[in-house]
């Protein structure tokens, strides 16, 4: 039904293109007549005839080969620069609209320059982003398959009556921790849901900013204690007006994530500031340095870095992260200062 209706389309947009072509062509024939007119006066006026006018047979002799010639050159210029081009075009445009995101247009140097490679480009994104939810698909189900593999087998070996308490408390210790992954898994997955719909913020209020951070860094404290990890806060009370909620879940992420690539023994910082533009929340550890060309990258949906060693996620936090602190009117980036990788949230202050 669907390809059906594209072919009456392509047919409608075809005879639209020939009535036009048509409609020229009658106008070039109008145009042909007054020019033998024209001629004939010119002709008359340097003495180069004698009669008033030309014959009924030479006027339509003339009339004709000028229309001939006029209809010649414009049914090849339309179907070589118009009618061919479009044709492509259109048919580029149906492979998108049923996923064959591979298909480019070779380009073109006439009027549909900018359309073919503006075509292009869009056939570019989509791919790249049919490539990332394939992949996002994949890992998801692995993030979401492993812990309950993990906590199954676990539960099964605790049923053994005689398994010492040690095991037992280090086995729970397991699913807790396989718990906290799948809760931050789906969290973000309905996060992401959810702020992809929405364009306005509700429940904005003022808060204690400096507060909210100390309870988050309460909430990951085995996390950072199991690293040994130094935390170096600022002490300063800055009150902040946002949606307190959606901004927890901006703190837990970077912290995490910050956690996450610390070394053992290293440093954790939580600095803020007020500045120009509003207040700025710097979140830094001494992990690995991420490459300028990926710290765009680290934002968008689904991605996720292939270097070597690194810890995998689900590649969707810190893209729930940039659009919360954009809902607020702020910025996110991510920086490396002399041995620390520094993510920084700017939010404007609010009235």
């Amino acid at each position: 039904m669907r390809k059906s209706k594209r072919t009456q389309d392509n047919l409608k947009t075809r005879r639209q293109m020939r009535s036009v072509i048509i409609l020229f062509a009658f106008g070039m024939i109008v145009f042909s007549q007054a020019l033998s007119t024209v001629l004939e006066y010119l002709l008359l006026r340097f003495g180069v005839v004698q009669d008033a006018s030309f014959t009924f047979i030479e006027s339509a002799l003339l009339v004709g080969g000028v229309s001939v010639i006029m209809g010649t050159l414009l049914s090849w210029f339309a179907g070589r620069y118009v009618v061919r081009p479009f044709d492509a075009l259109l048919k580029g445009m149906s492979d998108l609209s049923v996923g064959r995101y591979e298909t480019r247009l070779v380009e073109h140097k006439g009027i549909y320059q900018r359309a073919y490679r503006q075509f292009n480009t869009l056939a570019e994104e989509l791919e790249h982003v049919q490539i990332l939810r394939s992949d996002f698909i994949n890992n998801f189900s692995h993030e979401f398959k492993t812990p309950i593999v993990s906590m199954q087998g676990l539960v099964g070996l605790m049923k053994n009556k005689q398994l010492p308490e040690e095991k037992q408390k280090e086995y729970l210790s397991i699913i807790e921790e396989e718990l906290g992954r799948l809760s931050m898994l789906t969290t973000n997955v309905l996060h992401m849901t959810k702020l992809d719909s929405q364009s306005i913020l509700t429940d904005v209020a003022p808060y204690n900013l400096s507060e909210q951070l100390r309870t988050c860094l309460l909430m990951l404290e085995k996390s950072w204690s199991d690293k040994s990890l130094s935390l170096d806060i600022t002490d300063e009370e800055i009150m902040l007006t946002a949606g307190e909620d959606l901004m927890k879940h901006v703190w837990l992420n970077l912290l995490e994530n910050a956690i996450k690539h610390s070394p053992k023994g290293g440093i954790l910082g939580v600095n803020l500031a007020h500045v120009e533009k509003g207040i700025t929340v710097r979140i830094m550890n001494e992990g690995p340095e991420i490459p300028e060309e990926e710290r765009e990258k680290i934002f968008t949906k689904f991605y996720q870095s292939d270097r070597v060693g690194e810890k995998k996620g689900n590649g969707i936090g810190l893209s729930v992260v940039q659009r919360i602190v954009f809902l607020h009117g702020g910025t996110v980036k991510c920086l490396r200062e002399n041995d620390f990788t520094v993510f920084e949230v700017t939010l404007p202050v609010i009235e």
